[in-house]
């Protein structure tokens, strides 16, 4: 009884690992060679004081020239652990010239990444939503 147990217990596993693990696509590798094409920066609804999802699209010009200039190259993965990621309600997506794409979640972001998001954060016009994140942003506490 206690056999069949185990092996049925085993043979469970080692299915579900291939079901939910066998098909995903290998994260977006950056050389640092390729060119940034497009940054979009898309704040979560029910965030800003709207309620409306707000969005930050840049493919050309001194401001996104500015933004490129901040990101790290090469671009590093999505972070997994704190205290080594930044969280704030947004998706932070990179598109590159050769193409692949970076995505980068609510609470994916490497603290290598804050300068860009205090000017993505300047950028969205919503001063009680970057005030919110004052530490995540690196900033410090505003005075009383």
């Amino acid at each position: 009884m206690r056999k069949t147990l185990y092996v049925t217990a085993l043979v469970g596993l080692a299915t579900g690992v291939v079901a939910c693990g066998g098909s995903k696509k290998p994260p977006p590798m950056d050389d640092g060679t390729a060119t940034i094409r497009r940054v979009s920066f898309v704040v979560e609804p029910g965030w800003l004081p709207s309620k409306a999802r707000q969005s930050i699209i840049l493919t050309a010009g001194p401001r996104f020239r500015a933004i490129v200039g901040l990101l790290p190259r090469p671009l590093p993965q999505p972070a997994r652990k704190r205290p080594a990621r930044v969280c704030i309600p947004a998706m932070l997506t990179i598109d590159l010239s050769d193409a692949e794409s970076f995505s980068y979640g609510s609470c994916q972001r490497p603290k290598s990444f804050r300068p860009l998001l205090r000017s993505l954060c300047d950028m969205l016009g919503q001063k009680g939503f970057c005030a919110r994140y004052r530490s995540e942003l690196g900033l410090p506490p505003l005075q009383q």
